[in-house]
């Protein structure tokens, strides 16, 4: 829930939280829409089990859209993907 997103010139933040501890991941691109499963699409996660989810981007390109969906997988294997959103880096 909440998706947040703190932007820089070439980094984000992206944040969430859920119900139940889960795992956390950040699905992004350049183009949309982007399919998850794609080998271009670029993604960083984090297999720790928390409940208040952030996940750093760095190396992103300056003044550039990017789009991108969060997915979180709990211990039961249940996994929760948002829909895609966007956000833009900061210009120089």
């Amino acid at each position: 829930s909440s998706i947040s997103t703190t932007v820089g010139t070439s980094t984000a933040n992206v944040s969430w939280q859920t119900n139940e501890v889960a795992t956390s991941k950040v699905y992004y691109s350049t183009s949309t829409p982007f399919d998850i499963a794609s080998s271009t699409t670029l993604q960083v996660s984090n297999s720790t089990l928390v409940t208040v989810h952030s996940v750093p981007l760095s190396g992103l390109a300056t003044g550039t859209p990017y789009y991108v969906s969060v997915e979180s997988r709990d211990a039961a294997n249940n996994v929760a993907t948002s829909s895609q959103f966007s956000f833009t880096t900061s210009g120089i």
